[in-house]
């Protein structure tokens, strides 16, 4: 049975017990409350804190407004409100007087300074103000020089440190999914500094030693660990100190900005340095600064206590833009400061999406919340798509960013993160977390470590930015591919989140829940739109239909509550007692069947309205369950890996599997327990089981064997199971949905998403199917090839028919194509395998930028060239318009000069001919002898002997071509030129062949003997002129002078084959020389 709650703090989340006791909440609500005039009264404080558990402002205030008497809402102070706009009466009529039941609504006054205590609790108290301001510094910061160096800085730090042990050692972890060589890094730091006032008065550190808390110690321990780290941009917070920072980082070249809180708790307490806030630094040579901002986060439109810090800063090296920013949320713990933790979150997100404008974010500060609270979730949301950098390697936060011990608790978790744009940014490396045994027993802070939190320091490098799909949206709005895109259903999508999506059993409506706020949508497919939508006050984990359409409904939610819908809205709600994870309707038996955190399978049973006895299963947490409805088996799956059989009927266990032990196979890889995270039925005996680790296990209920196990090998978790009609099995995990042959293992096709996946819809006997996932729309696919598409939307198959496959080209923004080989030559070789290469067919596409830069510096005059070329070109293509004479080539000009007028004659004559002919192509215009007219070695010798023999050929061809051409002009005047058949010779072909083989024969018979003629008298007249040429000739040694005529009569009768100059070596030349005429 269910069990029933009096008191109102009962109705909080059982995971706030673990917190903080209401007690101590609502007394320090009520400590909080106490005014001169009448203080609120217990059970309005009572009331307030329940109400505004996960509630909006407005619902709240109606809530209130309907509660609360006139007299509880009054200020608390006699002075007018300072959050409202209207005084508040301290005059009032007290609780039960005539005035008040004769006329409430003249004195009632909007719950909203109730409301603002909530929002605001534990940030103000009744103490006086110690307004101060940041002067604690100035005398040791007067005292030093103008000039600094980094040594120097740490120099001093240490010598004010010198009793205290060296700070924690800590290394710089790589990411393994992070390339170290990606160029222009840049250092981010976040901590939360711990302001000195609260430091030495309300936290109390009972093990940490006075002497660690004064601050000139501590001012410099904090000093040097930033110095340690050298970041490029800092963010801190509980900064109540900042003269000294910023007088300390200015000489490194830091510029920075604080924002205090608007109520601080610091100044309240004796002896502060003024108000604690937030703090942004970034160093001017790496970063400029374009903007800056600064608020003060609201919930429910009631400014709270907590504020925000943005810069949009412009990295000098890579000329990018980044939006980064700091906060600093509600602390304390409890289920309604996690909700009001989440609506801060909300607030920030807000603000930095209209502040950041699509630039990459950085987000780091000090959340005050775990990993399991609702703002971890909201920020990693859609809403701007962040990620954890400390969760790049593990996909896990750290086990601890604060590790404390007060007098009333020790505090050991993680508070504090470092969200980045995953599409944007990439991490490198980031600081490892000090292990338990540097932290030492006395933990955090002491003379080792300055602060109760440890340092976040991440490395960053700039994604290259291919194109975005919103670029690519605006570039295909040209594009006929635009007209082909189908909305199947009108505003099937969620306002952030999408988490389960449902058919109803008649298939005219499909439901869907998301978030923020929390709602369930209804679509009739015969409409094609939304038919309405309800909003509810906790997320849905599971929902069933129990009707035939949409009537009712019953949503197992967080907080272990079970809401039941009917037609006209919301009809009844109830509570479990553990928190439920999966849920299943036996419609013979209308029993409603929950599974959760416990071993009990509760059973409720909707036609009695009450509880039945539950199931004791073997395990200790229920994961999944399903009803199989040929035989309504059910079965559930456990956290330790066992599915477990139970007959409704007999009301007893009927069979066990161990899948945790079947799931461990050869071809699997399998790591941590494998626990049953889903379980479906195919038909009376298919059963399908997905685990936690990614494996799925098909089993024939009659076997204890599986009959396959396939593994998805990603690790994550089997969120869904399904079998379709055609034989093929769905499963899904967060990264993809597989869909694979049931016999052999074997892929179908594969649909991934680059969300995280979290429900799935298969309508059935067709080939549609919708998944929820961590975004806006909901997806919805259509495979064909699975089935036909389902009646209402029938035209997807004409659609499908009518469009054709067409290659689809990736369109990238400012990058340029390069091979291999080019990259060998630009010297970028070494960038191979990382990402400012993207690969692509046989090369790899590159960032424009990066490519003119190289070949800059291996082709210095490269633009010279090109920019020359560019200008001949544009101004060859001015000259084309002109009127210009012919433009011969270099090489047979005489030739091209024939050929082009042979061209002109052609198309005269194909003008003036009634039947249309093409001309004949020239071999100007072949690229085959294009040579011919380019290369000077085809240059054509009209001196030639060769040339000479053809030229009467060639006149006799030029001579009846004209005559021809001359006949052909006065036949067309009068008649038709009628086509012979291929291969028969024309009546005057015939007749004129022997006459022209005569004249060729004489005309070539003639130039051979005028060829020969030639060659003769130039044979003749150069032996005239190699007889006349002048020789000289030296005396032989030995021998005197005797005269020139008898030496003249031996050459002259000597044979004219042996009258060759005389050879005399350069030895035997004497000193006289002869000259012969």
């Amino acid at each position: 049975m269910a069990e029933h709650l009096s008191s109102p703090g009962d109705y909080l989340p059982d995971w706030s017990n673990d917190c903080v006791h209401r007690k101590e909440t609502i007394a320090m609500c009520k400590e909080k409350s106490e005014c001169e005039e009448e203080p609120f009264a217990m059970g309005d404080i009572q009331r307030a804190l329940v109400l505004s558990d996960f509630m909006s402002k407005e619902r709240l205030g109606r809530r209130m407004e309907r509660s609360l008497p006139g007299s509880r809402c009054q200020s608390l102070h006699s002075s007018p409100c300072r959050f409202g706009s209207r005084p508040c009466s301290p005059h009032l009529p007290p609780q039960g007087g005539e005035d008040s039941a004769r006329a409430p609504s003249r004195y009632h006054v909007p719950p909203k300074q109730l409301l603002l205590y909530i929002v605001r609790m534990g940030s103000f108290t009744s103490t006086k103000k110690i307004p101060n301001e940041d002067e604690e510094d100035d005398e040791l910061l007067g005292s030093w020089p103008a000039e600094l160096t980094k040594e120097g800085l740490l120099e001093i730090s240490r010598k004010a440190t010198r009793f205290g042990p060296p700070l924690l050692k800590r290394v710089m972890m790589p990411v393994t999914s992070g390339d170290a060589s990606q160029p222009h890094p840049f250092r981010v730091m976040q901590w939360n500094i711990l302001a000195q006032a609260l430091g030495t008065h309300r936290d109390n550190f009972i093990l940490c030693p006075r002497e660690a808390l004064e601050w000139p110690f501590r001012g410099f321990r904090i000093l040097e660990e930033i110095l340690q780290r050298s970041p490029d941009i800092l963010c801190l917070q509980e900064v109540d100190h900042y003269k000294f920072l910023e007088k300390s980082l200015s000489y490194l070249g830091y510029k920075g900005s604080f924002f205090p809180k608007p109520d601080s708790p610091c100044i309240y307490i004796e002896g502060n340095n003024g108000p604690d806030g937030c703090a942004i630094f970034f160093r001017e040579d790496k970063f400029s600064l374009i903007e800056g901002s600064s608020r003060i986060i609201e919930v429910w439109k009631v400014q709270t206590n907590q504020v925000i810090i943005l810069k949009i800063l412009k990295h000098r090296e890579s000329g990018k833009e980044l939006c980064i920013a700091t906060t600093h949320l509600k602390a304390k713990q409890g289920a309604l400061l996690a909700s009001l933790r989440n609506e801060e979150g909300l607030d920030i997100l807000q603000f930095i999406k209209n502040k950041a404008n699509g630039r990459p974010v950085i987000i780091a500060g000090d959340f005050n919340a775990d990993p399991r609270e609702p703002v971890h979730n909201t920020m990693l949301s859609d809403r701007l798509g962040l990620a954890s950098a400390y969760a790049a390697n593990t996909a896990e936060e750290p086990r601890y960013t604060t590790w404390k011990v007060r007098a009333d608790a020790e505090s050991k978790t993680t508070l504090d993160y470092v969200f980045y744009t995953k599409d944007h940014m990439d991490v490198l490396r980031y600081l490892d977390v000090a292990t338990e045994d540097a932290v030492g027993e006395n933990r955090l802070p002491g003379l080792h470590y300055p602060s109760d939190h440890l340092s976040l320091v991440c490395d960053f490098a700039f994604k290259p930015m291919w194109l975005s799909a919103k670029k690519r949206k605006k570039l295909e709005k040209k594009d006929i591919d635009i007209r082909r895109r189908i909305e199947l259903i009108q505003d099937f999508c969620m306002p952030d989140v999408s988490s389960c999506v449902r058919l109803s059993a008649d298939g005219q409506y499909i439901l869907a829940t998301g978030v923020y706020k929390p709602r369930v949508r209804c679509y009739e497919v015969a409409n094609l739109s939304m038919k309405f939508e309800r909003c509810m006050d906790s997320e849905v984990i599971k929902f069933e239909v129990l009707s035939e359409d949409y009537r009712k409904m019953v949503f197992l939610q967080e907080d272990r509550y079970v809401e039941v819908h009917a037609q006209y809205g919301h009809y009844y709600r109830l509570r479990i007692p553990k928190f439920g994870r999966d849920m299943k309707y036996d419609r013979v038996s209308c029993d409603l069947y929950l599974v959760g955190t416990g071993p009990e399978i509760y059973r409720l049973n909707l036609e009695q309205g009450r509880f039945l006895n539950p199931f004791i299963t073997e395990g200790t947490t229920l994961n999944a369950c399903d009803l199989n409805p040929f035989h309504r088996l059910l079965v559930v799956g456990t956290a330790d890996g066992r599915i477990e059989g139970w007959d409704p009927r007999s009301r007893q266990r009927v069979a066990t599997l161990d899948s945790a032990f079947h799931s461990l196979t050869q071809d699997t890889e399998v790591v941590g327990l494998p626990s049953v995270s889903s379980i479906h039925f195919r038909d009376a005996m298919m059963m399908g089981v997905g685990t936690a680790t990614g494996q799925i296990l098909l089993y024939d209920i009659r076997s204890s064997r599986p009959l396959l196990v396939k593994d998805h090998m990603y690790g994550l978790p089997i969120k869904a199971v399904d079998f379709h009609s055609s034989g093929v099995v769905l499963s899904l995990d967060a990264r993809a949905l597989k869909l694979w042959h049931p016999d052999s293992g074997k892929p179908y096709t594969t649909i991934e998403s680059e969300t995280e996946l979290n429900d799935l819809c298969m309508i059935p006997q067709s080939g549609l199917l919708f998944m929820a996932h961590e975004g806006q729309k909901l997806l919805t696919y259509y495979i064909p090839s699975l089935g036909p598409a389902p009646r209402w939307c029938s035209f997807l198959d004409h659609l499908t028919e009518e469009l054709e496959e067409d290659s689809v080209m990736t369109v990238y923004d400012d990058y340029k194509f390069v091979t291999k080989q080019e990259l060998e030559t630009l010297g970028l070789s070494h960038l191979i395998g990382t990402n400012l290469l993207r690969a692509y067919l046989h090369g790899f596409f590159m960032d424009v930028r990066l490519w003119n830069k190289a070949r800059s510096v291996v082709q210095p005059f490269s633009f010279d060239e090109y920019r020359k070329k560019k200008i001949k070109e544009k101004l060859e293509q001015a000259r084309e318009n002109r009127v210009s004479s012919r433009r011969l080539p270099k090489v047979n000009q005489s030739l091209a000069v024939k050929l082009m007028d042979e061209v002109e004659d052609d198309e005269e004559d194909v003008k003036s001919m009634k039947k249309k002919k093409q001309p004949d192509a020239s071999l100007l215009h072949d690229s085959r002898f294009k040579a011919m007219f380019q290369n000077p070695d085809f240059q054509i010798d009209t001196e030639a002997q060769e040339y000479k023999l053809i030229q009467p050929l060639v006149k006799k061809l030029d001579k009846t071509k004209k005559k021809q051409q001359k006949k052909r002009e006065v036949l067309t005047d009068q008649f038709d030129e009628v086509e012979e058949g291929e291969g028969k010779e024309s009546n005057d072909e015939v007749e004129s062949s022997s006459d022209d083989d005569r004249e060729w024969t004489k005309e070539v018979k003639k130039q051979y003997r005028l060829l020969k003629k030639r060659d003769r008298e130039e044979r003749r007249q150069e032996d005239q002129k190699a007889k006349f040429q002048p020789r000289f000739f030296e005396l032989k040694e030995g021998e005197e002078f005797k005269g020139v005529k008898h030496k003249l009569k031996q050459i002259d009768r000597s044979p004219r084959q042996e009258k060759q100059p005389c050879n005399i070596k350069k030895s035997e030349r004497s000193s006289d020389g002869l000259l012969l005429p």
